[in-house]
C-alpha cells in the first residue's frame, strides 16, 4: 500500500520539504547519481525560513543546491502526492471489490445460498 492515510492528514499539513539538487561540476569518469533528493521535516519551515544554499563538494566534483519550497509550490506538490496516493488506494479497493464479486458469483454457481 501507499504511505498517505487520510486519517493522518493533519501530519501532512505540518510537513515541510527540503529539496537537494545535485549537478556535476566537471566531466569526470565517475558515476554520480544526479537525481533530486527530498528531506521531509515535521514542522513548519515554510515561508519565513526559506533558505537556498549551494555547497560545492570539490573531491567529488558535485555541487549540491539545498532549498525548501515556497508555500505555493509545496502545497501543489503535496496535493499531487495526495491525489496519486488516493488514486492508488481507489484502484486497490476497486480490484478488491471485483475479486470479491467474482468470488460471490463462483459460490452462487456452485449452488451456495447467497442473498
Amino acid at each position: 500500500m501507499d504511505f498517505y492515510r487520510y486519517k493522518y492528514r493533519h501530519v501532512w499539513d505540518e510537513l515541510s520539504v527540503i529539496k537537494i539538487t545535485k549537478r556535476k561540476l566537471e566531466n569526470r569518469n565517475i558515476y554520480i547519481d544526479l537525481t533530486d533528493e527530498f528531506i521531509y521535516v515535521l514542522g513548519d519551515i515554510k515561508g519565513e525560513y526559506f533558505m537556498k544554499e549551494e555547497k560545492i563538494l570539490s573531491n567529488t566534483g558535485v555541487a549540491l543546491e539545498i532549498n525548501n519550497f515556497e508555500n505555493d509550490k509545496y502545497e501543489q506538490m503535496a496535493l499531487k502526492g495526495k491525489l496519486e496516493a488516493t488514486e492508488k488506494r481507489l484502484a486497490y479497493y476497486i480490484d478488491k471489490c471485483e475479486a470479491l464479486e467474482q468470488r460471490i458469483q463462483n459460490l452462487k454457481e456452485k449452488g451456495y445460498p447467497i442473498a
